[in-house]
């Protein structure tokens, strides 16, 4: 078939795929002064041309959906990595929190001991601190 095939009143095929093609190509038919013959080749033609449009079609919903289900495991991928480092920022948080929690009760113990005249040795033995850790607190 050829797509500019013009009839006796200068009726045109549609081009496959414009916009409404199917309708045109139709009305096209129902106008042409047209053998059986050429009719049913023409016919044939748009039964393609529909096959090839929904073969597109099917191909393209195909590749959007398998975008889609890439796109949605990347993004749980990505929520996972952002939760695992958060519960990391979050453990080391508390990790720091202890530890200076921990080094607060140490050096109150050991301002404690150092009120009462207890000696660097035992307050550093008792608390873990170092005796200079001790000597700096005498100091405050």
């Amino acid at each position: 078939m050829n797509a500019s095939h013009k009839t006796a009143e200068n009726i045109t095929m549609p081009q496959f795929g414009e916009e409404g093609w199917l309708q045109k190509a139709i009305n096209y038919l129902n106008l042409a002064a047209l053998s059986p013959d050429e009719r049913m080749h023409y016919e044939r033609d748009i039964v393609r041309c529909v096959a090839i449009e929904n073969k597109i079609e099917e191909e393209k919903q195909e590749a959007l959906n398998k975008l889609r289900a890439e796109l949605e495991l990347e993004k749980q991928a990505a929520i996972e990595n952002v939760k695992a480092e958060m519960e990391q920022k979050k453990q080391a948080a508390i990790e720091n929190l202890v530890k200076k929690e921990k080094a607060e009760i140490a050096n109150s113990i050991a301002i404690n001991m150092l009120k009462q005249g207890y000696n660097f040795e035992t307050i550093a033995s008792i608390t873990g601190l170092s005796q200079e850790e001790i000597r700096k607190l005498k100091a405050i």
